[in-house]
């Protein structure tokens, strides 16, 4: 008797049976019975259709809290690298604002996240700002804002775009 087991990609299994004798063969087929009724999936459907509502509300909670999170990852960062061009009060009241808003991000709160975040964003602008003002000095030292030309500039660009000479050409590369 030879018999052979023959495995598919859907997990069927197929055995058959041959005898060698008589050259009869016998052959059967095993599914696995772990599917789903159509009642069943009927019912899944339904129930996912009930929870909708709710799963959005989770949703949007799990999103704001990942933002807050990210808010305060980033603003405790740019604190790390900037410390000393920030103002001890500001420096403060930032990190104050980043603790206040991982408690509200603890509390689950949707509304308390929301406020606290408001206030984190607000530190976060005026740290920026003061961050963006102490490099303007440093830019400006070379006389390149807008309105800082000192008369000759520009007609010293003129004369050498018309000292120069342009000359179009077109070329092709050979093989």
């Amino acid at each position: 008797v030879e018999v052979t087991f023959d495995i598919d990609a859907n997990g069927i299994v197929h055995v058959s049976a041959k005898d060698m004798a008589t050259h009869k063969e016998q052959k059967i087929t095993i599914t696995s019975s772990s599917g789903l009724e159509k009642n069943d999936i009927d019912r899944l459907v339904k129930e996912a259709h009930e929870h909708e509502a709710d799963d959005k509300k989770m949703r949007e909670e799990i999103e704001l809290r990942n933002q807050a999170d990210s808010l305060v990852y980033s603003t405790e960062r740019m604190i790390k690298e900037n410390k000393e061009k920030i103002s001890p009060n500001t420096l403060k009241s930032a990190e104050e604002a980043c603790e206040a808003c991982k408690k509200a991000v603890e509390s689950k709160d949707g509304d308390s996240i929301k406020k606290s975040m408001e206030a984190l964003q607000q530190v976060t602008y005026k740290i920026s700002e003061a961050l963006y003002k102490t490099a303007s000095p440093k830019e400006g030292d070379n006389n390149q804002q807008p309105g800082n030309n000192e008369g000759g500039d520009d007609a010293e660009k003129d004369k050498k775009k018309k000292d120069e000479k342009v000359v179009d050409a077109e070329f092709e590369e050979s093989k």
